[in-house]
């Protein structure tokens, strides 16, 4: 199947379960080397067996956006695939735990980063961001681990939303060595909560597949 084809049905079901339109340039198919910076929003490439595929979907629905990615195998994955993999899940998942009211979008992006160390995969992060501000706009401030120069910082207020991405790129790893999950997560007053339900690829997590 090709990358396009598989985005084709991720439009088709959105609309057809009462989706507005789509997120920006979503939906992102992007399959094995195609997943290397700067990647390409989908194309006519075959997915090969052991290619990672990506896969971010987002839309409006009632004049708000949401915004979920996921990232698949075709076959059987390698163990450094497996690696990459399991760094951006635990990563996320501390970085997450981290977004407590009154904390700082600095403090959440470290925990994400010092997550990262346990394969030495702290540096390969790639993106000019690791989450936005997600609701009325599809992509909007306030940003957590922003790259730029005299990026602000903000504190995690109850009512914030955000779309938390980390990307972890890792160069000549056969069948892709690009690895981004994303979750939707509201700031409450007792913590953050996920609201996104999309299952994690059990066969790229070390320990479960």
């Amino acid at each position: 199947v090709r990358e396009c084809e598989v985005a084709a049905e991720g439009m088709r079901t959105l609309f057809r379960l009462g989706g507005e339109y789509a997120h920006l340039l979503t939906p992102f198919v992007a399959s094995g080397e195609h997943m290397a910076p700067p990647h390409r929003i989908s194309s006519d490439k075959l997915i090969r067996n052991g290619d990672i595929v990506f896969i971010d979907i987002g839309a409006c629905w009632n004049g708000y956006f949401g915004d979920v990615a996921r990232c698949v195998v075709c076959g059987t994955p390698s163990q450094r695939q497996r690696e990459i993999y399991t760094s951006v899940y635990e990563a996320l998942q501390a970085g997450i735990a981290a977004m407590q009211p009154g904390r700082t979008n600095i403090e959440a992006a470290n925990a994400f980063r010092k997550a990262a160390t346990r394969y030495g995969l702290e540096d390969r992060f790639l993106s000019l961001f690791i989450g936005h501000g997600v609701g009325i706009g599809a992509n909007e401030p306030p940003y957590v681990g922003e790259t730029l120069p005299g990026a602000p910082v903000y504190t995690f207020e109850p009512g914030m939303v955000f779309a938390i991405e980390p990307l972890i790129w890792v160069p000549g790893v056969r069948g892709g060595g690009g690895v981004r999950l994303e979750e939707m997560v509201l700031v409450t007053d007792k913590g953050p909560y996920v609201m996104s339900r999309a299952p994690f690829e059990q066969r790229l997590l070390l320990g479960q597949g």
